[in-house]
């Protein structure tokens, strides 16, 4: 492996690992304004990053970036997907 892809891994697999945590926060809170979803975005990973020192790991501030990246990206993907999904119910048969 070269060092580029596997910069370019680490970097996907930051984003991608954290996609599920915004599909989670969709579907237990619903709609949220941008500035909250922002913050529990900004939140859940920078927990993560300032437990991490603990356990023998550095704390990174772009893992943390490309987390609540990943967060967004579920979160607003999963909006999307149901307003389509509402969409296509509504023009569907009854």
């Amino acid at each position: 492996i070269e060092a580029g892809s596997w910069v370019i891994t680490m970097l996907i697999g930051n984003l991608l690992m954290f996609f599920p945590y915004g599909v989670f926060v969709y579907l237990l809170s619903g709609k949220l304004k941008f500035k909250n979803t922002l913050f529990i975005s900004l939140v859940i990973p920078m927990f993560i990053e300032v437990l991490q020192p603990i356990i023998g790991r550095s704390c990174d501030i772009d893992d943390l970036l490309l987390n609540a990246l990943g967060i967004l990206l579920g979160y607003y993907f999963t909006s999307v997907v149901f307003s389509l999904y509402k969409k296509l119910k509504k023009h569907g048969t009854n």
